[in-house]
């Protein structure tokens, strides 16, 4: 999949021990071929290649990881899942490259939006679950653009 559509980023499976690393970074460097960055995701502690950017698991119904964020200290990390309000309350704590939206898309099903405090806005079914999707990315670009130009400024 990641050869035929080489995307921007692309996960190696989650590092759950130290044992399994070689076979992870062997397919890191295959993925690396294709995607513009790997991600590696660690849950255990483990001394993982610098080339690589990692995936910090926000915890959520869906997984989480152990490891606290300064583990993760002095490197760019891209936040998995969670909600807004945690990756925001993570933000400070870690290097943060990026971030996904796998939050608003499942509240997006329930046309609802959501915006980087918390905060909910039910959308009608006429105004449509696609508009709550649009809503919620257009409020968190807002809210992380406004962080950066802050962290410009100092």
């Amino acid at each position: 999949m990641v050869r035929q559509n080489k995307p921007l980023l692309a996960t190696a499976r989650d590092i759950e021990s130290p044992e399994q690393l070689p076979e992870i970074l062997e397919q890191a460097a295959e993925l690396a071929q294709y995607a513009g960055r790997v991600l590696l995701i660690p849950k255990c502690d483990a001394e993982l290649p610098s080339q690589y950017w990692l995936g910090y698991s926000v915890p959520s119904g869906h997984g989480s990881t152990n490891l606290v964020p300064e583990r993760f200290e002095g490197r760019l990390v891209h936040l998995l899942g969670g909600s807004p309000i945690r990756q925001v309350l993570l933000y400070p704590q870690m290097d943060v490259i990026s971030l996904d939206a796998n939050y608003a898309m499942e509240v997006a099903k329930h046309c609802k939006a959501v915006w980087s405090d918390g905060a909910r806005n039910i959308w009608s079914r006429e105004s449509g679950c696609y508009q709550a999707l649009e809503k919620s990315l257009v409020e968190q670009y807002k809210y992380w653009n406004c962080q950066m130009e802050v962290l410009l400024k100092h």
